[in-house]
């Protein structure tokens, strides 16, 4: 008799193709890098001014970066909020106490 000697057998592999859903360009997420690119672009001084106003105010389709932009922009209204606020409190302490400004920061102490 011929026998054929054993083989095992190979385990059958099917291969699916699961098809990605297609999202518009206006709602393409934005990477980890791309927000640290923005982030480190809108730190410039003039120009990352610029372009968070451009981009809040609708210079962008991708809502992600729109919505980033509006983020930073409202961040530094409410610092620049803060910091206005504290220099009316110490306007405020100043007038009303009498002493000027200049009692209260001693600049020429400082600038020696």
């Amino acid at each position: 008799m011929n026998q054929v000697p054993y083989q095992p057998m190979q385990p059958q592999t099917t291969v699916v193709q699961v098809q990605q859903p297609q999202i518009p360009a206006e709602y393409k997420p934005i990477g980890a890098w791309a927000f640290f690119g923005w982030q480190l672009l809108f730190n410039l001084p003039i120009v990352g001014t610029i372009m968070i106003l451009v981009f809040a105010l609708g210079g962008t389709a991708n809502i992600n970066l729109k919505n980033f932009a509006r983020s930073y922009l409202i961040a530094w209204l409410i610092i620049g909020g803060i910091v206005l606020l504290t220099f009316l409190v110490i306007l405020l302490i100043a007038l009303i106490t009498g002493v000027g400004i200049s009692a209260l920061i001693p600049w020429d102490e400082i600038m020696r």
